[in-house]
């Protein structure tokens, strides 16, 4: 899939800035159990958990098929 000039930049723009929001979520999540213990054991092994792994897949996918290729990767390649 081919994106336009202006859409790829924008895609190249928004990975970088994953990590910065990813990092704020997170001290989110902490202050909140801190003040709300119960929640703490959810937010930690649950939320962060999966919030952490939705982090490392789009920056996998970025790494792997940057928006500005244009040819489908072979099965080999994405593996």
């Amino acid at each position: 899939m081919t994106y336009t000039p202006d859409a790829a930049a924008r895609m190249t723009d928004e990975v970088f800035e994953v990590g910065p929001k990813y990092h704020h979520l997170l001290s989110e999540y902490f202050t909140f159990s801190t003040t709300h213990p119960d929640s703490r054991e959810y937010n930690l092994h649950g939320f962060i958990r999966r919030l952490d792994t939705l982090q490392r897949c789009i920056q996998n996918v970025f790494d792997l098929y940057d928006p500005s290729r244009s040819d489908i990767p072979s099965r080999g390649y994405v593996r």
